[in-house]
């Protein structure tokens, strides 16, 4: 009798699991149902109210002043700011975009008013440059979220300037007045870490992933623009995105991703900005990767068909959308594996080869690039902090509160040494897949997944003992 009680409760209890994965099943399938359903009605309602703007615009003399406005009359009023009536992304990570908002025409101004404090570059498109104004008491420059997602969802106005008028105004400016860095990543290895450590100093401030540089990698690859033009647009980008402000002394950048393939041409037009790559092994980042996506139903959504070898064949351009966003700035031309053909493990395996391509590129070319590995970062973070601020010239009395950084995970908000010494991403990863991988990493040049890699010039992190110096500025070490 107490077997078969234990049975039943057993049964009953294996039930209710199941009803229970049924529901959170469907629950899931019911958001992603609204959020395309909103999605599709916010873009239709877009088309409706562009279309009659094209009428109301021409009626009211709004076409005719921007008109004007590209062709480099009316300076004074060259910016045209715009009401936001609504707002809609299929998801936050989509890149910046005037679309994502629905606005009205409210008046023309002067262009000096996107130096203001709260407006920020949004995004570039091939003729125009795209600002948003948000409330003055909203700080969208912050380490803990995007700088792009923070912009969409604060966003007040919208202010349009066209190019040649941002090129003026950037020209204006100058390059930046404070020491700018820029980190380049691999994505999923801790650079959102890196830059609170840097927040810690005093007057810093973190733009974590602007996609006006994003939109300008895609412009580039699509060749919307000429090597001139786009050399152009992202020294003003890069102007206006680090314009002058007297609470500001220091701008740490980081960038997307698919943005690696930048690192070249900054370096070129403005060689004072120090470049900092950093990248974890390959396995652990690629894990990360897919761990991320179990967190988000789109996501889910998303892996579910590109996994699926029916659904992919029925559907290839899932694939193809998947691979435009995570690498087409980055792939060769033609892509040196077929999108159609790769998995999700696939595609985040080629996203992590091109990034490090990337920097192998520069290396050899002489370009400075401090590159970073996280396994080595996180082993000592004072050891980390000290021997970065020596290299980036940053004052020394900094280093302790920089560690602080060091001891949550921002994107697990659990103890580090709990969450990447103790997790075995093998598991997550099938052979099948894992096998895709390392055919992808061979043709890359690469070793397989998991197994090391370290890039020329490796930023080390045992250096011997230091000691202070006289001066506040810096360290200096023992002999």
């Amino acid at each position: 009798m107490p077997r078969k009680r234990i049975t039943v409760m057993d049964s009953k209890q294996t039930t209710d699991n199941n009803l229970e994965n049924i529901s959170r099943v469907l629950k899931k399938v019911r958001d992603f149902i609204i959020l395309v359903f909103t999605f599709c009605l916010y873009r239709l309602s877009r088309l409706l109210v562009t279309s009659f703007q094209k009428f109301t615009w021409v009626v009211t003399g709004v076409e005719k002043m921007r008109r004007d406005t590209r062709s480099g009359l009316n300076f004074r009023s060259a910016a045209h700011v715009q009401d936001i009536k609504w707002r809609r992304k299929i998801h936050p990570l989509v890149t910046a975009d005037a679309s994502n908002f629905i606005t009205f025409h409210n008046s023309f101004k002067h262009p000096n008013c996107v130096l203001k404090p709260h407006v920020s570059l949004y995004c570039v498109t091939q003729t125009e440059a795209v600002f948003v104004e948000c409330d003055e008491l909203e700080d969208v420059y912050a380490s803990d979220g995007n700088f792009h997602d923070a912009q969409f969802r604060h966003a007040r106005r919208l202010v349009v300037l066209p190019r040649g008028v941002f090129h003026k105004l950037a020209t204006d400016l100058g390059d930046p007045r404070v020491p700018v860095m820029l980190i380049s990543s691999t994505g999923r290895c801790g650079a959102t870490l890196m830059t609170r450590m840097f927040e810690k100093v005093p007057g810093t401030r973190i733009i974590q992933e602007p996609d006006c540089l994003t939109t300008l990698a895609f412009l580039m690859k699509t060749l919307a623009l000429s090597a001139v033009e786009y050399d152009n647009v992202l020294t003003s980008a890069i102007r206006l995105l680090c314009k002058p402000d007297d609470r500001v002394g220091m701008i740490v950048i980081r960038s997307r991703p698919c943005c690696c393939t930048q690192i070249k041409t900054i370096q070129k037009l403005m060689p004072r900005i120090r470049q900092i790559f950093l990248y974890r092994n390959s396995l652990r980042t690629v894990s990360s990767y897919i761990g991320t996506m179990s967190n988000d139903t789109t996501a889910q959504c998303a892996r579910f068909i590109i996994d699926n070898e029916v659904i992919a064949t029925i559907m290839p351009f899932f694939r193809r959308l998947f691979h435009h966003y995570f690498m087409y700035t980055l792939d060769q031309d033609p892509p040196l594996t077929s999108p159609g053909s790769m998995s999700t493990v696939g595609m985040f395996t080629s996203v992590w080869a091109a990034c490090i391509t990337s920097v192998v590129e520069c290396t050899e070319k002489n370009i400075p690039v401090i590159s970073v590995l996280y396994e080595e970062m996180l082993k000592n973070p004072w050891r980390t902090c000290s021997a970065m601020f020596e290299r980036l010239n940053i004052r020394s009395q900094y280093v302790n509160s920089a560690t602080d950084a060091f001891k949550v995970d921002v994107n697990k908000n659990q103890e580090l040494s709990q969450t990447f010494y103790n997790t075995d991403s093998r598991r997550k990863i099938q052979p099948e897949a894992r096998a895709e991988a390392d055919t992808i990493l061979r043709k890359y040049g690469f070793p397989k997944l998991g197994e090391r890699f370290e890039l020329i010039g490796l930023m080390n992190f045992d250096h011997p003992a230091f000691s202070k110096s006289l001066s506040k500025d810096k360290f200096t070490y023992s002999s």
